[in-house]
């Protein structure tokens, strides 16, 4: 994936993507967005929570 490519990834389909995935997951669950960073490292969704 090209940088322009993840750009428009990361802007129109991860805010849905996140949103999604806190409605099904419990309120104490925090999700984010890892940006692309290069061919190896894409753009990524990142979900932790408190035991």
């Amino acid at each position: 994936m090209n940088r322009e490519t993840a750009a428009r990834f990361e802007a129109e389909f991860m805010p849905r993507i996140v949103e999604q995935v806190t409605r099904l997951l419990d309120r104490g669950v925090r999700v984010e967005i890892v940006p692309y960073e290069n061919l190896l490292l894409p753009t990524r969704l990142h979900a932790s929570a408190e035991r």
